[in-house]
């Protein structure tokens, strides 16, 4: 690989954007653990230096009931002008009665600091519906009138959980709608992995309905049949806000494919101005295909609807079919079984100490000739990274450990063998940052994710290396290929936050 100029490169780029617009307090991916106030004191000191704090991002640390007393009593005298309370995956490890105690502190310091919340964004914490009651007091808030933007994606909220967050939701309509002349106004709501089932996605299509703000709803892989589905579809038609709006600031748009639904006249002419008005209409692609209103009537008659009972025979068999699924035994896989087929769910079927076994992977590969093998360590590395952008707690957490064993393996066998070199090609070319000069290399097939999610963290070790820092911070910064059609990078915000972790590029 040749060698760069960092003094030179290093005057020519700008320090990179925080992750969060505005001022705000940061401790993301810190993996804290707070039990005391005595604990919490390192992030109590930091918002009350933060002066006109906007966000609070405490993201990958977790915090017990005495440091988020704290941490409330410092939001209480310092975050009047808190917008964002970013508090994703801040529970790990803590008993199932101290996280409502936990969140009853922080609502209270929001509420008694006379907050106005923007977003509110608690996924990723395993609560369940007692967590549901801890919120409930500042869901119904005066702090959550201004809400726009709720994210309680893979809670484990369940069925109780979704009524009570329903019910939650619609006090605070009701109470917006008394105390102020601004009615509750949410325009994303995300609720993935809840398990909520058709009862709790009925509770929720009444909060809907009462809304008609929603900008987005985001509820997959929450057991929803036909029921619940129906009731979102009722709910939800009160909300005329979707799409001409939501791209009316998209720079990089070129081509928007709306073909296949059913707007039907009336909606397709609203979205035709809508898009007009905002000088995007140029990016609508055919609407041929569109369903109107007609089609779907014509279609009333065929007979190709559930009746109950028919439905109820169908989960008596899927029920059936569980239960033999659940005795068969469950199949134990190695190392090289997994990385044939990476799956977070093959990853789960890995028993015993993951990190030792994929460490003993890696040293055989690396034993296994006098050649270089930095790259294929490398693309172990990468299968198991790109885990980390998981949903699921109990594949992301694991993965993140595993990761963070093999960089350091991987760091200090190379640098013992006068290998940084080519550890820093193999890793851009595995990020995707560089193109390989091995025509017969293999494409990438991992998800990148993950892989630069990881990469905030380890950036951050001992053993990281300076150098190979400073060469990721290079190729992050440079910008993609042009072509004919503008793409945007899907990575893009990912490649941000670890720009961010990276920090400034260092003279050498």
């Amino acid at each position: 690989m040749s060698s760069f100029n960092f003094n030179a490169i290093g005057d020519s780029l700008k320090e990179a954007s925080q992750k969060t617009d505005g001022v705000g307090v940061s401790f993301a991916g810190k993996a804290l653990k707070l039990n005391t106030e005595e604990d919490a004191k390192e992030v109590t000191e930091a918002i009350e230096k933060c002066k006109d704090m906007e966000y609070l991002d405490l993201e990958g640390n977790t915090l017990g009931p005495d440091a988020a007393k704290a941490v409330s009593e410092a939001i209480e005298k310092h975050g009047a002008k808190l917008k964002r309370a970013l508090w994703k995956d801040m529970f790990t490890g803590r008993m199932k009665d101290e996280i409502p105690v936990a969140l009853e502190h922080l609502g209270r310091g929001l509420c008694a600091a006379g907050t106005q919340l923007v977003e509110l964004d608690l996924s990723d914490n395993a609560f369940g519906p007692i967590g549901v009651k801890g919120l409930a007091a500042l869901l119904s808030s005066s702090a959550c009138y201004t809400l726009q933007e709720l994210k309680l994606n893979n809670n484990g909220l369940g069925i109780t959980g979704g009524k009570l967050l329903a019910k939650a939701l619609m006090d605070c309509h009701s109470n917006s709608l008394r105390d102020t002349s601004k009615p509750f106004a949410l325009k994303v709501f995300i609720a993935g992995r809840n398990r909520l089932e058709n009862d709790g996605a009925t509770a929720l299509a009444e909060v809907f309905k009462k809304l008609t703000t929603l900008e987005e709803v985001v509820m997959p892989q929450n057991g929803i049949y036909h029921p619940g589905i129906t009731a979102l579809a009722d709910g939800l038609s009160t909300n005329q806000g979707s799409i001409a709006d939501a791209v009316a600031d998209k720079s990089q748009l070129t081509f928007l494919a709306l073909d296949g639904n059913a707007f039907g006249e009336e909606g397709r002419a609203v979205l035709v101005e809508s898009l007009k008005n905002s000088d995007k209409i140029e990016s609508l692609g055919a609407m041929d295909e569109d369903d109107d209103d007609n089609d779907e009537n014509s279609e009333e008659g065929e007979d190709d609807t559930e009746t109950d009972d028919t439905k109820s025979d169908v989960e008596e068999d899927e029920s059936d079919v569980s239960a033999v699924k659940d005795e068969q035994p469950t199949k134990i896989l190695t190392v090289q079984e997994f990385l044939k087929a990476p799956t977070g769910d093959n990853f789960l079927k890995m028993q015993g100490d993951k990190s030792q076994a994929f460490a003993e992977h890696i040293r055989s590969i690396l034993k296994s000739s006098n050649e270089d093998k930095t790259n294929d360590v490398i693309k172990v590395i990468m299968k198991v990274s790109a885990l980390c952008a998981s949903g699921y707690i109990d594949v992301r957490v694991p993965a993140e450990q595993v990761t963070e064993r093999l960089y350091s393996e991987l760091f200090k066998t190379a640098t013992e063998n006068n290998r940084v070199p080519s550890l820093n090609n193999a890793l851009l070319v595995n990020l995707g940052l560089l193109k390989s000069e091995d025509k017969a290399a293999s494409k990438i097939d991992w998800n990148l994710e993950g892989c630069f999610k990881a990469l905030e963290k380890v950036c951050q070790r001992d053993y990281f290396l300076p150098q190979t820092r400073d060469t990721l911070k290079v190729f992050i910064d440079k910008p993609m290929k042009q072509t004919r059609v503008r793409v945007v990078d899907p990575f893009q915000a990912a490649k941000d936050s670890l720009k961010t972790s990276l920090g400034p590029i260092q003279s050498t």
